[in-house]
């Protein structure tokens, strides 16, 4: 049996990989296949890169992937920041793999994205109840999203007639 009534700074019985496990488990309140889930994952993710010879960057950005969709899907803040450092590795990996056109999409979408989304995220949080706030998109809205989807398409075709 352990004992995690450890407070820091005090000899206990466990060591801190252990408090920090169940911290987090019980921060989180993971289910037992959701952990499951998560240790697949980086397995999959670790074998795909041994049988292709990828590098370090290449397993994080997987990871931090999978992570960012677990966290986002769980209703966590934290899946939006760890999309952003996704797609900053991203960016960087396809930048220098002279993938310009990826730079760009990442740059002029995801990044932006990540950054209205966690300012959006944070002015709607309710500590009360410990949610988000979500309201119901107008019509209008919508109209204007698609216009602006519609322009930044036109101007991304016109952006890689450059490149």
């Amino acid at each position: 049996s352990r004992d995690w009534t450890c407070r820091p700074y005090t000899y206990c019985k466990t060591s801190c990989e252990d408090i920090a496990v169940a911290t987090f488990l019980n921060t989180y309140k993971l289910k037992p296949y959701e952990i499951l889930f998560l240790i697949v994952s980086l397995g999959l993710v670790l074998a795909v890169g041994i049988v292709y010879k990828s590098g370090v960057l290449v397993f994080v950005n997987s990871f931090t992937i999978i992570l960012a969709l677990f966290a986002l899907a769980k209703g966590w803040i934290l899946g939006q920041f760890i999309g952003f450092l996704n797609s900053c590795l991203y960016c960087t990996m396809s930048y220098f793999n002279h993938l310009y056109g990826e730079v760009t999409l990442t740059l002029a979408i995801s990044l932006p994205l990540y950054i209205v989304a966690i300012v959006s995220w944070l002015g709607h949080f309710d500590k009360g109840s410990n949610a988000v706030q979500v309201n119901k998109v107008s019509w209008q809205e919508m109209l204007l999203a698609a216009f602006i989807i519609a322009l930044l398409s036109v101007g991304i075709y016109f952006l890689f007639e450059i490149f």
